[in-house]
C-alpha cells in the first residue's frame, strides 16, 4: 500500500468529537463497546456481513464486488442508505447509550427522554444468514415508571435525514425510478435497479437492486403507546435477487428475524475465537472480539454464485469510496495480515479469500504478459476483475512480492486441509502454483557462471525504498513461490517439465547479508542497504532513512527462513529502531513476535502493547498508523495483532506434517484459550493455564479419518481422535501431527478423583459444545463465557424454507 500520512446530537450541527480525542466506553461486558458519546462518523463502527456493509450512521451502503470507474480510479460504488435516518422529538432529552454488541452483530442506540417520559430505540444490523437484507429497527415507549404520573398531551416523534426515495441518487451508480412491487400478502415494496457508471475494463457495466420494505414515518405517540416500526432493505445484483432477500426477510415474525441474525453471528465466536478473561485483561479480551467480529463482517458466510467474494480491502466492506480508505482494493493485506488469523479458526471463510485470487487467475496472466513476463502476476490493488488498479505506479510495477504472498496463502491452506487432493482439484491450485512459478521464473535473471540468481528492479514491503535489487524478503516469496509446484503435483502425483528448472532457481536465489560491527550477521533489506543511511532509492526526504514497516523481519515468519537464533535477534535489533514508529499498525505484532520466538517476553508485551495506540475507542475501530491516522477501519492491523497472539503467544507454525505449540502467558493474563482451532478436519479447544502449568486441550468435532495426536517435548504422546475426550498435561513445547503407529506409544491418562485428567479441569472459555443451559454471570455470560442463547436455530431455519419455497413459486 501506499503509505498516507463532546456528544453527538440527533440534528444537524451538534458538536461532534475531535479524531484525537479518545473517548472511552464504560462497558464491563468485552463483547460489547458501549459509550454515551459518539465519535467523529469515520471512526464509527460498520454492521456487514460479507454481502453488504455500512458504517453506522454513514450515508452509503457498499455491495460486494460493485465498484464504479476505470482502471485506477475503480472504487467502490455508493449505494444510498435507507437506515442512516435519525430519530427526533421535542420531549427532553435526559441520556443516551450506544451499544455495538460483536457477538449478536448489531449496534443499538438508546434515547431516554422526560416531559414526557419516553424511550426511544434504534437498532440495525446487516444480516448475518439472510445476506442480502439490512435492517434498521424502532421502538418508541411512552410509560411513565412506577410513581410518576404521565400527561394526556401528544408528542411528536420525526424521522430526519430519509433520501428521497422517487429516485436513489449516487455519484456512483444510476438508478432508474422507484417502482412499486406486491409482496405474498398483497402488501406493497419498493424496488430500484440500476448500474455502475463506468466499468474497471471495457465492457458491461455492473448491475444493482434495492429493494425494500418499511413503516418508518413521523409517529404521535399517546401516553401508553408502545410503537414499533423497521426498515427491511435488500440488496442484490439484479431485482430477482434483492427481492428473494426481502421476501425471506419480510415474512418472517420480526423476533424471529433477529434470533436468525444473532444466532449465526453467535455461531462464529462459539467455534472458533481466542478467549481471555476480561477479568485479567479487559482490553486484551475486547479488542480480540473487535477484531474478529470486523474481519469476518467483511467475509461471507459461503461462496456466492451470483456475486463472486473478491477479497478483503485493508478498511474492509464498509469502506473505500472514490479514493478513500484504499478505494475498497485488495492487496497483499489479505493474504499476509488478514488471511492467517481466519485460516486458524474458520478455514470455511478462508477458502473464499483462497478463491478470490482462483478467480482473478486469468487477470493475473494478463497483468504477467502485459508487462512482459510469463505465468501469473497477482495486482498490487486489485478491485473486481483482478487487473492492477493501483493509482500509485511503482507499487503497481514493482510490488511484485504480492504474487509470493499468494503463493504462500495457497501452501498454508493445503497445510491444515485433511483432503488436499479434492481441495486442489476443486480450485485448480495446481494450475495456479504452476503459473506463479513461471512468474517468477521469468522474472529471475540467472548467472549461470556464477550459479547464483537475483531478482532486480522490484519494491518490498518497506515502500520507502523502491526500484532496488534482490529485496531479501521479494527473493525469499519467490523462493516459496518456485517451490510450490513440486509440492502441489506431489499430492496429485502429477509431473511438469520445469520442475528441476525451478527447483534450481529457488536454490540459487541470493539474500543479501552484513556483518555489525560486533562480528554479528545479520540480513540486509537489499542489495546496498546500509541501516540508518539514506538511500538513493529512497521515496523519503534526504534526511530520513527509515523503512516504512515490517520486512526482512518477516523471513522467519511468517516465511519460515531457516536462521540461527543470534542471527534472528540481530536482525530485530537492527531494524527496530529504524522502522517508521509511525508506520502501518499490523508491524509491531511481528516484532513482538520475534522476541517471543527467541524468549524475550518483556521485548514482546512492550511491542505488542503498541498496538493499541491503533485501536480508537469507542467502538475498537482500527487506524492504519498511530493515534486515528491513515485508512480505517484497518483490518490489516487486526489480522497482525491476531496472528502476535496466535502464531507469537502461542507459538503455532503450519508446517507441511505438523503444527508447533510454544504456549506463553499473555500480557496481564494467567491463562488463555484457543477456542475452536481448526486442523486437518479437528476443531479443538487448547487452554494454556500458566498458574497450574498445564494445557488442556480437547477434540470438540472431527470431519476427518486422520488420526491426530499432540506429542510433547517431553515425549508424551496423546490420542485426539476421540471427541469430547479432554487431555490435560504438562504445559511445554509440542506438535500436533498425525499418529504414527510404528513409532508411537500413545500415553494413557490418569482419572483424577474429580473424573478429570491430571492436572485439573481446562481454563476457563466459551465451549464449543453448543449453548450452556446455566444462567448468565455478572459479565453477561454463561460460566464458560459464552453468552446465553434463547430461540431455536431449527425452528426459524422451518420459517427461512418456508419462504423461501413461497418464493420460489413466486418467481417462476
Amino acid at each position: 500500500m501506499m503509505n498516507p500520512r463532546g456528544l453527538l446530537g440527533l440534528l444537524a450541527g451538534s458538536l461532534l468529537v475531535s479524531p484525537s480525542v479518545q473517548l472511552e466506553h464504560w462497558s464491563q461486558i468485552p463483547y460489547k463497546f458501549e459509550t454515551t458519546t459518539l465519535p467523529a462518523q469515520k471512526y464509527m463502527p460498520e454492521v456487514g456481513n460479507g454481502h453488504i456493509a455500512t458504517m453506522v450512521n454513514g450515508a452509503n451502503v457498499f455491495m460486494n464486488g460493485l465498484y464504479n470507474g476505470v482502471g485506477p480510479a475503480s472504487s467502490r460504488a455508493r449505494i444510498p442508505s435507507l437506515v442512516a435516518f435519525q430519530v427526533r422529538t421535542t420531549a427532553v432529552l435526559v441520556n443516551e447509550t450506544f451499544t455495538l454488541d460483536v457477538r449478536r452483530g448489531t449496534f443499538k442506540e438508546v434515547r431516554t427522554y422526560s416531559q414526557p417520559h419516553l424511550v426511544i430505540e434504534r437498532e440495525i444490523y446487516a444480516h448475518r444468514e439472510i445476506d442480502r437484507v439490512l435492517v434498521a429497527h424502532v421502538t418508541i415507549s411512552r410509560k411513565a415508571p412506577s410513581g410518576q404520573v404521565d400527561t394526556d398531551t401528544p408528542v411528536e416523534v420525526w424521522i430526519d435525514g430519509l433520501p428521497d426515495t422517487s429516485l436513489l441518487l449516487s455519484t456512483d451508480v444510476t438508478f432508474q425510478p422507484t417502482t412499486i412491487g406486491y409482496l405474498l400478502n398483497y402488501d406493497t415494496y419498493s424496488i430500484a435497479t440500476g448500474q455502475t457508471n463506468l466499468p474497471e475494463v471495457p465492457g458491461p457495466v455492473s448491475t444493482v437492486a434495492v429493494a425494500w420494505k418499511s413503516t418508518i414515518q413521523n409517529v404521535t405517540v399517546n401516553r401508553g403507546d408502545v410503537i414499533t416500526m423497521s426498515s427491511i432493505i435488500s440488496i442484490g445484483v439484479d431485482s430477482k435477487d434483492a427481492i428473494m432477500g426481502l421476501f425471506t426477510a419480510v415474512e418472517m415474525p420480526y423476533d424471529a428475524l433477529l434470533q436468525l441474525h444473532s444466532d449465526k453471528w453467535e455461531s462464529y465466536f462459539n467455534t472458533g475465537f481466542i478467549y481471555v478473561d476480561p477479568q485479567q485483561n479487559f482490553q486484551l479480551a475486547q479488542t480480540i472480539y473487535g477484531s474478529f467480529y470486523y474481519l469476518l463482517s467483511s467475509i461471507p458466510n459461503k461462496q456466492d454464485p451470483k456475486n463472486r467474494f473478491i477479497g478483503l480491502s485493508p478498511g474492509g466492506l464498509a469502506r473505500g469510496p472514490s479514493n478513500t480508505d484504499y478505494s475498497g482494493h485488495v492487496f497483499w493485506d489479505q493474504d499476509t495480515w488478514m488471511y492467517p488469523a481466519i485460516l486458524n479458526f474458520h478455514p470455511e471463510q478462508a477458502r473464499l479469500l483462497i478463491e478470490s485470487r482462483t478467480g482473478t487467475l486469468a487477470a493475473a496472466k494478463a497483468n504477467a504478459q502485459k508487462d512482459g513476463y510469463q505465468g501469473a502476476k497477482f495486482a498490487w490493488e486489485s478491485a473486481f476483475t483482478g487487473i492492477e488498479t493501483s493509482p500509485w505506479p511503482p507499487s503497481g510495477l514493482y510490488e511484485i512480492h504480492i504474487t509470493g504472498d499468494v503463493a504462500l496463502a495457497v501452501r498454508q491452506f493445503l497445510y491444515v486441509t485433511d483432503d488436499k487432493l479434492r481441495v486442489i482439484r476443486e480450485l485448480k491450485l495446481d494450475e495456479m502454483a504452476i503459473e506463479i512459478a513461471t512468474f517468477w521464473q521469468s522474472r529471475a535473471e540467472c548467472d549461470d557462471a556464477a550459479g547464483v540468481c537475483g531478482i532486480f528492479d522490484v519494491m518490498g514491503p518497506d515502500e520507502y525504498h523502491s526500484r532496488i535489487n534482490n529485496s531479501v524478503y521479494t527473493n525469499y516469496a519467490a523462493k516459496l513461490s518456485l517451490d510450490l509446484p513440486a509440492y502441489v503435483l506431489n499430492i496429485t502425483g502429477d509431473s511438469h517439465p520445469d520442475l528441476s528448472k525451478w527447483a534450481q532457481t529457488s536454490s540459487r536465489l541470493t539474500y543479501p547479508t552484513a556483518i555489525r560491527a560486533d562480528g554479528k550477521k545479520f540480513h540486509l533489506e537489499f542489495d546496498g542497504f546500509t541501516p540508518g543511511v539514506w538511500h538513493p532509492s529512497s521515496e523519503t526526504p534526504n534526511d530520513t532513512a527509515e523503512v516504512k514497516q515490517a520486512d526482512v523481519i518477516l523471513l522467519a515468519y511468517p516465511f519460515g527462513m531457516e536462521m540461527s537464533a543470534e542471527m534472528r535477534q540481530t536482525d530485530l535489533e537492527v531494524y527496530r529502531p529504524i522502522t517508521d514508529p509511525h508506520g502501518p499498525a499490523m508491524t509491531w505484532g511481528m516484532f513482538a513476535l520475534g522476541y517471543l520466538e527467541l524468549g524475550h517476553p518483556e521485548n514482546a508485551t512492550e511491542l505488542f502493547d503498541k498496538n493499541y495506540e491503533n485501536v480508537v475507542q469507542p467502538f475498537g475501530v482500527w487506524s492504519e498508523v498511530p493515534n486515528g491516522g491513515g485508512a480505517l477501519n484497518f483490518l490489516t492491523g487486526m489480522g497482525g495483532y491476531l496472528q502476535a497472539i496466535v502464531n507469537g503467544y502461542a507459538g503455532v507454525r503450519l508446517m507441511a506434517d505438523h503444527v508447533t505449540l510454544h504456549p506463553q502467558a499473555l500480557p496481564k493474563t494467567s491463562s488463555w484459550k484457543l477456542v475452536g482451532y481448526r486442523h486437518l478436519g479437528y476443531r479443538l479447544d487448547i487452554a494454556f493455564d500458566f498458574a497450574a502449568n498445564v494445557t488442556t486441550i480437547e477434540t470438540i468435532a472431527k470431519l476427518s479419518t486422520t488420526h491426530l495426536v499432540l506429542a510433547l517435548e517431553s515425549g508424551a504422546v496423546y490420542d485426539l481422535s476421540r471427541v469430547g475426550h479432554r487431555h490435560t498435561v504438562h504445559l511445554e513445547k509440542g506438535v500436533l501431527r498425525t499418529y504414527n503407529p510404528a513409532t508411537d506409544v500413545l500415553t494413557t491418562d490418569t482419572p483424577s478423583t474429580d473424573g478429570t485428567t491430571p492436572g485439573g479441569p481446562s481454563t476457563e472459555g466459551p465451549s464449543t459444545k453448543g449453548p450452556s443451559t446455566e444462567g448468565p454471570s455478572t459479565d453477561g455470560t454463561t460460566p464458560g463465557g459464552q453468552p446465553t442463547q434463547t430461540a431455536s436455530l431449527i425452528a426459524v431455519s422451518s420459517v427461512v424454507i418456508f419462504c423461501l419455497s413461497l418464493m420460489a413459486v413466486y418467481l417462476s
